[in-house]
């Protein structure tokens, strides 16, 4: 199985939330990391995954004297099963210009997320690498309710649109 660095690299449409204590979590499975602010360019390393694992990236705002002590914002979801065939056909593709710091709408922040995965099994290999940007849904849509295909693909458009 990957091992899989997940970094969160960039964002871009948070301005209004500019003196806010956001974060950002990832959950896979039963397991889930908070980290301590919104970007983790040092990034998280996610083992033993399987190929067809759905990523969550959600973001925070922490909410002192308030149960729960945090409110969701913006989710996400990165589907590795669609993620994979992309590096295995050398799809994967660099979103670094400085110009993508603007896109975004008002139902969606875009975040700057990086997966380099090794490929398991015989030999030393360079990490392939995924590297795009994704718009997040508002936190009333439910990710649970649809394909995750469908919402992974969902956020790459609205990560590309301007």
């Amino acid at each position: 199985r990957p091992r899989v660095l997940l970094s969160v690299l960039r964002e871009a449409c948070f301005e209004r939330f500019e003196n806010e204590d956001l974060f950002t979590a990832f959950s896979v499975g039963f397991g889930r990391y908070e980290n301590d602010r919104l970007l983790k360019p040092s990034g998280i390393e996610l083992m033993n995954l399987p190929r067809t694992a759905n990523i969550e990236i959600s973001v925070f705002r922490r909410v002192p004297n308030s149960k729960p002590p945090e409110r969701l914002l913006y989710h996400g979801l990165i589907a590795l099963k669609d993620v994979f065939p992309q590096l295995a056909k050398g799809d994967a593709s660099s979103n670094t210009d400085d110009d993508q710091s603007s896109r975004a709408n008002s139902k969606s922040s875009s975040l700057g997320s990086k997966i380099p995965t090794a490929a398991a099994g015989g030999g030393v290999r360079e990490p392939l690498v995924w590297e795009h940007w994704l718009g997040l849904f508002g936190s009333e849509r439910q990710l649970r309710q649809d394909d995750p295909s469908r919402i992974f693909a969902r956020c790459q458009e609205m990560g590309e649109s301007e």
